[in-house]
């Protein structure tokens, strides 16, 4: 069997599957969290240093996985010889590159703490480099890791980076249960750096049994001979990419910090929490939409995909609304059932609910702002390097401007409010160049397929708020209240799939493109 001839429902089910379990241990460790640190200055230094690092080796993540799987891809369709030289040679060149970050960002991380927390004194400056520097060293095996993802994703294997990312989390929760508070910012912090290169060593054993394997999909004659000089443009593009989200981080990280203690904690849980469900999906189905494009443009039979692009994004948006809507409609009741303690009063419970639903309209945003630039890197009509550069230095810009209006007239509110904002504003400009300034001479379809796929979100979102109505009234239990409504809105879906005789499978068949 060719490994390039993957399942779509299998890849998306597996992607979000591993996913979905590794942001349930993300959650359980900001519980855990709220209730031994609550939201407070302590907090505030540890998700100041995960921040930084994750951030920046998140950013890493995407771009790199996004150059490298397609060149991956033209090298397995190639040869196994020419897979395998090039995935050595990737490995050696992103161990050396990471060493080097490791010392700069070492040699730089006072200056960086100076700027992004600039309210903080001296003392707890301090601290926050201490813990800076343990997770710098993680950095080699999240580089590292990128070049082993890449390649899993290329042939086909999705789930198991997914699955790996647990052993940071696994061993994250360890801590936290084993030591006291006093001690504990920086033994997790020890403890997510020894998982990160646990999750190396699990990937490497994977990739080669892996090559075992290998089964050549075909000869060079199969390729699109643009190929090599698509990768080197993908790779200068997702440098772009990776500074302009670094100086987003960076830029939200200072204005909630800036808006008093326990700012930053308040964000990081609203994150986390509004973001779980409606991230977990956006990444897998981007994720495995960009490696379907990727491989009908390499195979040179990417003439048709824009006809029905469309479609692609109404699949994704099929999911991501309803949950979206549902998690806003309930921030509160979600922050109270999972954060609420002794160290995390209601008043915080309040304010993280408020931030939560502030920044819901940016989990939208990312997963449309994501797909069109996957679409972007994927298609080889594209003017990569022109494209990404003008979207960068509009973000940029955007955020700082945002920022800058909000947090001063609505503080920690207001940094909330310029994340969704700006990101919405990156929505409109991709959606514009995308689908309209630059569709080419292909033509959408605009079928009764695509008005199903939109109406049936906007349904069930109003079923969402419905139940939200009808059972605020009964005098139930929160958690019971949450299960019925969830209930109520998935069984109108799946009602509505198959009242509209709506397939999964049929969905699946576009996304795979083995039916047409």
């Amino acid at each position: 069997m060719a490994l390039l001839n993957f399942n779509a429902a299998k890849a998306i089910f597996l992607q979000f599957s591993f996913q979905a379990l590794g942001l349930a241990a993300a959650l359980l460790i900001s519980v855990l969290l709220a209730f031994k640190l609550g939201a407070g200055i302590e907090s505030d230094i540890f998700f100041l240093a995960r921040r930084v690092i994750t951030g920046f080796t998140e950013a890493i993540n995407k771009a790199m996985v996004v150059v490298y799987i397609p060149v991956f891809i033209y090298a397995i369709i190639s040869s196994i010889d020419r897979a395998t030289k090039l995935l050595t040679r990737s490995l050696i060149k992103s161990s050396l590159l990471s060493c080097c970050l490791v010392a700069i960002l070492l040699f730089l991380s006072d200056e960086m703490v100076s700027l992004l927390a600039s309210d903080q004194t001296l003392e707890q400056q301090a601290q926050t480099v201490s813990i800076l520097n343990i997770f710098i060293l993680l950095i080699p095996a999240a580089v590292v890791s990128v070049v082993l993802q890449g390649f899993c994703k290329a042939v086909g294997y999705f789930g198991t980076s997914e699955f790996g990312k647990l052993f940071p989390r696994i061993f994250l929760l360890l801590a936290l249960f084993i030591f006291t508070p006093s001690d504990q910012v920086a033994i997790l912090a020890y403890a997510f750096v020894v998982g990160y290169y646990v999750f190396v060593l699990y990937l490497l054993v994977c990739v080669l049994r892996y090559l075992r394997a290998f089964q050549p999909v075909g000869s060079n004659e199969q390729l699109n001979k643009e190929g090599d000089g698509l990768a080197k443009r993908r790779g200068y593009a997702m440098i772009i990419v990776l500074l302009a989200s670094q100086i987003g981080i960076w830029l939200e990280t200072h204005y909630a910090l800036s808006s008093g203690e326990g700012g930053l904690s308040l964000l990081e849980y609203a994150q986390r929490l509004g973001n779980l469900v409606p991230g977990v999906l956006s990444f897998s189905i981007v994720g495995v939409f960009y490696t379907v494009w990727c491989r009908e443009f390499a195979l040179d039979k990417g003439d048709d995909i824009q006809a029905y692009l469309l479609h692609w994004l109404a699949i994704g948006l099929l999911l991501i609304i309803p949950i979206s809507v549902f998690t806003y409609i309930y921030a509160d009741s979600l922050v109270y059932l999972f954060f609420y303690n002794e160290k995390f009063t209601m008043d915080s419970v309040e304010q993280s609910a408020l931030l939560m639903q502030l920044v819901i309209p940016a989990v939208v945003a990312t997963f449309v702002v994501n797909f069109l630039i996957g679409w972007v890197l994927a298609n080889p009509a594209f003017s990569i390097l022109k494209i990404i550069s003008i979207y960068a230095a509009l973000d940029c810009m955007a955020r700082l401007i945002a920022f800058e209006i909000f947090s001063d007239r609505y503080g920690l509110n207001g940094v909330a409010i310029a994340i969704s904002l700006s990101t919405g504003l990156m929505m409109l400009f991709l959606i514009g160049y995308c689908l309209f300034f630059k569709r080419g001479s292909a033509t959408f379809v605009y079928d009764a397929l695509l008005l199903k796929l939109i109406l049936i979100p906007i349904v069930v979102s109003l079923v969402f708020f419905m139940s939200k109505l009808a059972l605020a009234s009964q005098g139930i239990s929160l958690t019971l209240e949450l299960i019925l409504s969830g209930g109520i809105g998935a069984g109108v879906g799946v009602l509505l799939l198959w009242g509209l005789r709506i397939s999964p499978k049929h969905l699946f068949a576009l996304i795979s493109r083995k039916e047409r």
